[in-house]
């Protein structure tokens, strides 16, 4: 039983890792480009 748990989890891996890979990287990207925003809004701007 063990091993087919074995083949499973490689199984998982290897259809969801790079799913799940792209998702973190989009919300990385997304948090990284919102961090950018706030600071761009946060600097005094001359008119």
């Amino acid at each position: 039983m063990s091993e087919l748990w074995g083949t499973l989890a490689e199984l998982w891996f290897l259809l969801f890792g790079p799913l799940v890979g792209y998702w973190l990287r989009g919300i990385i990207e997304h948090n990284q480009r919102k961090e950018q925003h706030d600071t761009e809004r946060t600097r005094p701007q001359r008119h």
